[in-house]
C-alpha cells in the first residue's frame, strides 16, 4: 500500500485538538484559540538525526504525561 499525499491541514482538523504540534507555520486562518507549539526549531534532524530522534521521543513521553488525565 502506499502512502497518503501530504494535505494542507484544515479547519475541520483542528477543531477538536486541546494542543497542536507543529514543525512548520500553521496557515494564517488557523483558528486561533489553539494552543500551537513549533517543534522544529528543536529538533535540527538534518544535522544529527539520532539527538533529534531522542529529543523528539522525550517530548513526546512529556506530552503524554501532560495529557493523561489527572486523578
Amino acid at each position: 500500500s502506499s502512502e497518503p499525499a501530504p494535505r494542507k491541514i484544515s479547519k475541520a482538523d483542528l477543531a477538536g485538538a486541546r494542543r497542536v504540534i507543529t514543525f512548520c507555520a500553521l496557515p494564517d486562518d488557523y483558528p486561533g484559540s489553539i494552543k500551537v507549539e513549533n517543534w522544529d526549531p528543536f529538533l535540527p534532524a538534518i544535522e544529527d538525526y539520532s539527538k533529534a530522534r531522542d529529543k523528539l521521543a522525550e517530548r513526546i513521553g512529556r506530552m503524554l504525561e501532560e495529557l493523561k488525565p489527572k486523578q
